[in-house]
């Protein structure tokens, strides 16, 4: 992996990977195969010192620098922000289309069919239907 951060990375990545799972490929891929000399720029925007991906990985584990960058990402905390936001908004919604609890569950109900009968969602479909 580290050989890989010697590959010519793009000055516009992408914002995030994209794979087509339908590819042979895939199941042999490994992380080494997303990694390029862009990469690097993680280590510059986290402040940690990347000096010592010039020594062998084996020594890592003795090298002060890695260990310090090691307990630096151990202690990030991963939160799915895009889920967390839709989440939140959805429960604020909830709260202004109704308080009573029954109300709110037949109105769930009442979209759930209305879906399950027009599942594209399109105008047409639902003049069509009457």
């Amino acid at each position: 992996m580290v050989k890989a951060l010697e590959e010519e990375g793009s000055d516009d990545p992408a914002r995030r990977i994209n794979v087509d799972m339908t590819s042979d490929g895939v199941g042999k891929k490994s992380l080494a195969d997303f990694v390029t000399s862009s990469s690097k720029k993680l280590f510059r925007a986290m402040g940690l010192d990347s000096a010592f991906l010039d020594s062998d990985p084996a020594d890592w584990h003795t090298d002060e620098v890695y260990l310090a960058g090691a307990r630096r990402v151990r202690r990030l905390k991963v939160v799915n922000d895009f889920a967390e936001r839709g989440v939140a908004m959805m429960q604020e919604f909830n709260l202004c289309l109704t308080k009573d609890e029954s109300q709110r569950q037949y109105l769930l109900q009442v979209v759930e069919e209305h879906r399950r009968k027009f599942p594209d969602a399109r105008k047409s479909t639902v003049t069509s239907a009457n």
